[in-house]
């Protein structure tokens, strides 16, 4: 699309709710295939509309692993600067926490030590994915988080709370 047309679909980001969040997740998901400047102006975009940058960054996070380190680098630095694209950004990385390698794993850990919102996301995710590990690997991924970070201990409490009615009666148990 030209710049005219793609500047006017972004000033509908703001202004309808149900268009941004879809805009946003599939901005994400094909974020890595757009050139700089196709970045560059979708990373500031996220600073003007909080749902977007909130489902971006969740978009983003879900695809943290397969990027380029540069570009890793280049996310976590919007994250410092923008809280609500680093809540997001925190619950992608928590949704893909439990598939992802070791190394990637404790990479999201030391970002999630590092910035209350990016913990809080993560915990998040791993509330959001709770009732799809099996049985051990949920107890487990509890007890790992339990007490460690509280902010990331009331996110994983936010999306468990989300996903509450889907779980079994043996994982209601705490």
């Amino acid at each position: 699309l030209d710049e005219p047309v793609q500047m006017l679909i972004l000033e509908h980001v703001d202004t309808h709710i149900e268009f941004g969040v879809g805009l946003a997740d599939s901005l994400g998901e094909r974020f890595i295939e757009l050139d700089d400047n196709n970045r560059k102006r979708i990373l500031k975009e996220t600073y003007h509309g909080m749902l977007f940058a909130r489902y971006f960054g969740q978009s983003v996070g879900r695809l943290y692993g397969k990027m380029s380190n540069e570009l890793r680098s280049t996310v976590m630095s919007h994250s410092e600067n923008n809280p609500q694209f680093a809540d997001g950004l925190g619950m992608g990385l928590g949704y893909v926490y439990a598939t992802s390698d070791p190394a990637l794993q404790s990479e999201i850990m030391l970002k999630a030590e590092k910035s209350y919102e990016i913990s809080r996301g993560v915990g998040f995710g791993f509330g959001l994915t709770f009732p799809f590990l099996q049985e051990h690997d949920a107890r487990n991924m509890v007890v790992s988080i339990a007490d460690k970070n509280s902010e990331l201990d009331m996110g994983f409490g936010m999306g468990l709370a989300v996903t509450y009615s889907n779980l079994p009666d043996e994982l209601r148990k705490f």
